[in-house]
């Protein structure tokens, strides 16, 4: 996490924490620690004591001018969602909106002032309505309580329908994992909603606690099957898209034209919309032949290759548009731009 996040954080978590100064710092204590090593954490909290003094201070000199003193912090958090907006991207806004509403969701005796000041900062920082109810819904879901929505999809170790809720299944999973998909940034939050022992990326997940997830990410467990970053991507696409697009190739074998050689031996592929496929092999093995197969460039010997039942060797006008492929080769042109260069290609 970049230091303009925390450094935002902080002094929002500062202004929302107000006369609950001593349980603020408790949960500051417990965010900062799961980000940063113990010397990082003091200093961010005596950044966040400095901060809540001021506030705090500022409190008690004006107990019955309770709206001017409003007005006061509302002008302050203006402030600093104008730093927000100049140094962090928009996901990075996101990510800080989900930390406050987190913070505010911590505590049990929360005020209507302290939800209006995280109103105040999405609204600055341009976060869609439907981006900030779909977080609430999120920090709030539990167990019995599961969003049914298209951008929620919940993760559960047994085969069961819940009716609106869109499932994926993780074996041996005993409790629930909720995922968010902000479509428009691409990306994704997840968070445990009860005790198993899982690892994201290696790192322990705490419990009720949001994280993202990034492309590539695994969440696994010592008594779970192993969920990916693909998986989840994939059952999104599946579920909500409008279209399925099937690629397979059939018995599909090449030989050398000039000596007949086999370059590539028998082979079956067939995988759908949103998965990242590796192919992997020594200098020679075929990678490079097999490629230039599944794309259209070199027809194989044998076999076919297919999308959504046309063929692509036999059939290629119907495909102009939908395959492309980027090779290794240099194929830069000096007297072109870049841009040209890269519509050529």
């Amino acid at each position: 996490m970049s230091a303009g996040i925390l450094r935002a954080l902080v002094q929002l978590f500062a202004i929302i924490a107000g006369g609950n100064r001593s349980t603020g710092r408790e949960i500051v204590a417990v965010f900062l620690r799961q980000q940063l090593n113990k010397e990082m954490v003091n200093l961010y909290l005596a950044m966040f004591d400095e901060y809540a003094e001021k506030h705090h201070s500022s409190a008690k000199q004006g107990k019955e001018h309770t709206e001017k003193r409003t007005s006061l912090n509302s002008v302050k958090v203006l402030r600093i969602c104008d730093r927000i907006n100049e140094e962090l991207a928009q996901k990075e806004k996101l990510f800080v909106l989900l930390r406050l509403l987190e913070f505010v969701h911590a505590f049990s005796g929360q005020h209507q002032q302290e939800s209006e000041f995280v109103d105040i900062v999405a609204e600055a920082c341009n976060i869609e309505p439907s981006d900030i109810q779909n977080l609430q819904t999120f920090i709030r879901a539990t167990e019995d309580n599961l969003p049914a929505h298209p951008d929620f999809l919940i993760a559960a170790g047994t085969e069961e329908t819940i009716p609106g809720v869109s499932l994926i299944h993780c074996e041996g999973l005993r409790s629930k994992l909720i995922c968010l998909r902000i479509e428009n940034e691409n990306l994704f939050f997840i968070r445990l909603l009860g005790k198993d022992e899982l690892l994201l990326n290696g790192q322990s997940i705490a419990v009720n606690r949001a994280y993202v997830l990034s492309p590539g990410s695994s969440i696994r467990g010592p008594r779970t099957s192993t969920l990916f970053y693909s998986d989840i991507l994939h059952k999104f696409i599946r579920t909500f898209g409008d279209i399925k697009i099937v690629f397979r190739a059939e018995n599909i074998s090449y030989l050398w034209p000039h000596n007949k050689k086999q370059a590539i031996h028998q082979l079956n592929i067939i995988e759908e919309s949103g998965s990242i496929i590796g192919i992997m092999g020594g200098s020679g093995a075929g990678k490079s032949t097999l490629l230039n197969i599944l794309n259209g460039n070199c027809a194989p010997t044998y076999g076919k290759v297919t999308i959504n039942g046309y063929e692509i060797h036999e059939e290629r006008a119907k495909f102009e548009g939908v395959l492309g492929y980027v090779s290794i080769d240099d194929m830069q042109v000096e007297e072109l731009t870049d841009f040209q260069n890269l519509f050529i290609n």
